[in-house]
Order: C-alpha cells, then sequence, then structure tokens
C-alpha cells in the first residue's frame, strides 16, 4: 500500500510513514490472521501540520505517453497546498489535487478508482479537506 503522507508545519519538510496492513479500502471479507498483519502507529500532529492517506490510483494515474503520477508530483501538491495555506481555504485541498490530476491525464474519466483524504491539524484539532474520489469509468476499470 502506499506511504501516509506527512507534511511537517516546523520543518517543512515531508515524512512517509508506512506502516504493514492496509490502511484505507479494507476488504469485506478479510480471512483468517489478516489482524496479524496490521501494524498500529502513532504519531503526534502540531498545528499547521498536514497528511493525506491515498489509494493507487493516485500515484498510478498514467498521462497520455504512461508515465504515472507518481508519489514526488503528489508530495509536491502538498508543499504546494501548505504554501498557499492563507491563501485558500483548505477544504479546496482536494479540488486541488482533483484538477491536478485530471491536468496530468489530460482527461476526467479514469481506469483505475481515485480516493484520498487530506487533514491538517489545527491548534489541537484536525481539519478534514473532504474525502476525494475520481471513479473509474473504464470497462476495464481495476
Amino acid at each position: 500500500h502506499n506511504p501516509l503522507l506527512l507534511k511537517r508545519a516546523d520543518s517543512g519538510k515531508i515524512e512517509r510513514n508506512n506502516p504493514a496492513g492496509m490502511p484505507m479500502r479494507l476488504p469485506e471479507s478479510p480471512g483468517r490472521g489478516f489482524a496479524d498483519t496490521l501494524e498500529q502507529t502513532e504519531f503526534s500532529l502540531n498545528p499547521g501540520d498536514i497528511f493525506m492517506l491515498y489509494t493507487d490510483g493516485v500515484t498510478e494515474t498514467k498521462d497520455e505517453n504512461g508515465g504515472q503520477f507518481g508519489i514526488e508530483r503528489l508530495e509536491q501538491i502538498i508543499m504546494d497546498i501548505a504554501e498557499r495555506d492563507y491563501q485558500v481555504k483548505f477544504r479546496d485541498a482536494i479540488e486541488i489535487v482533483k484538477t491536478a490530476l485530471s491536468d496530468f491525464a489530460n482527461k476526467k474519466d479514469f481506469t483505475d478508482d481515485i480516493t484520498f483524504i487530506c487533514a491538517r491539524s489545527v491548534s489541537g484539532r484536525t481539519e478534514i479537506s473532504d474525502i476525494g474520489e475520481l471513479a473509474a469509468t473504464s470497462a476495464d476499470a481495476n
């Protein structure tokens, strides 16, 4: 699975948190031993920290030449959202990511489901921008 991306306000750096298991889209009947494969990770959030959870459909979105969107491009978007924090309402973060994916792929229809959550720590509470989704519309959707 993909790592949780955590942009620290104090250092300005992005950390990749990748514990074992599946943080998103758990199967309905996971089967025996599934719980044994999960790893719980805790971390503290400070005011201004931003984190994102996302499915592989985000980073595996392809452009016209077959190149993938990638984790580095997603990290840059998180950095841009953090820098524009005072000029853009945080709830607009979802639209910023959706637009970047659509522009990169040069389309509005995707062959893989895309789901992501972007949240920010604000004075001891977490503000979730929304849950972003771009549903697969192709017949060969995963």
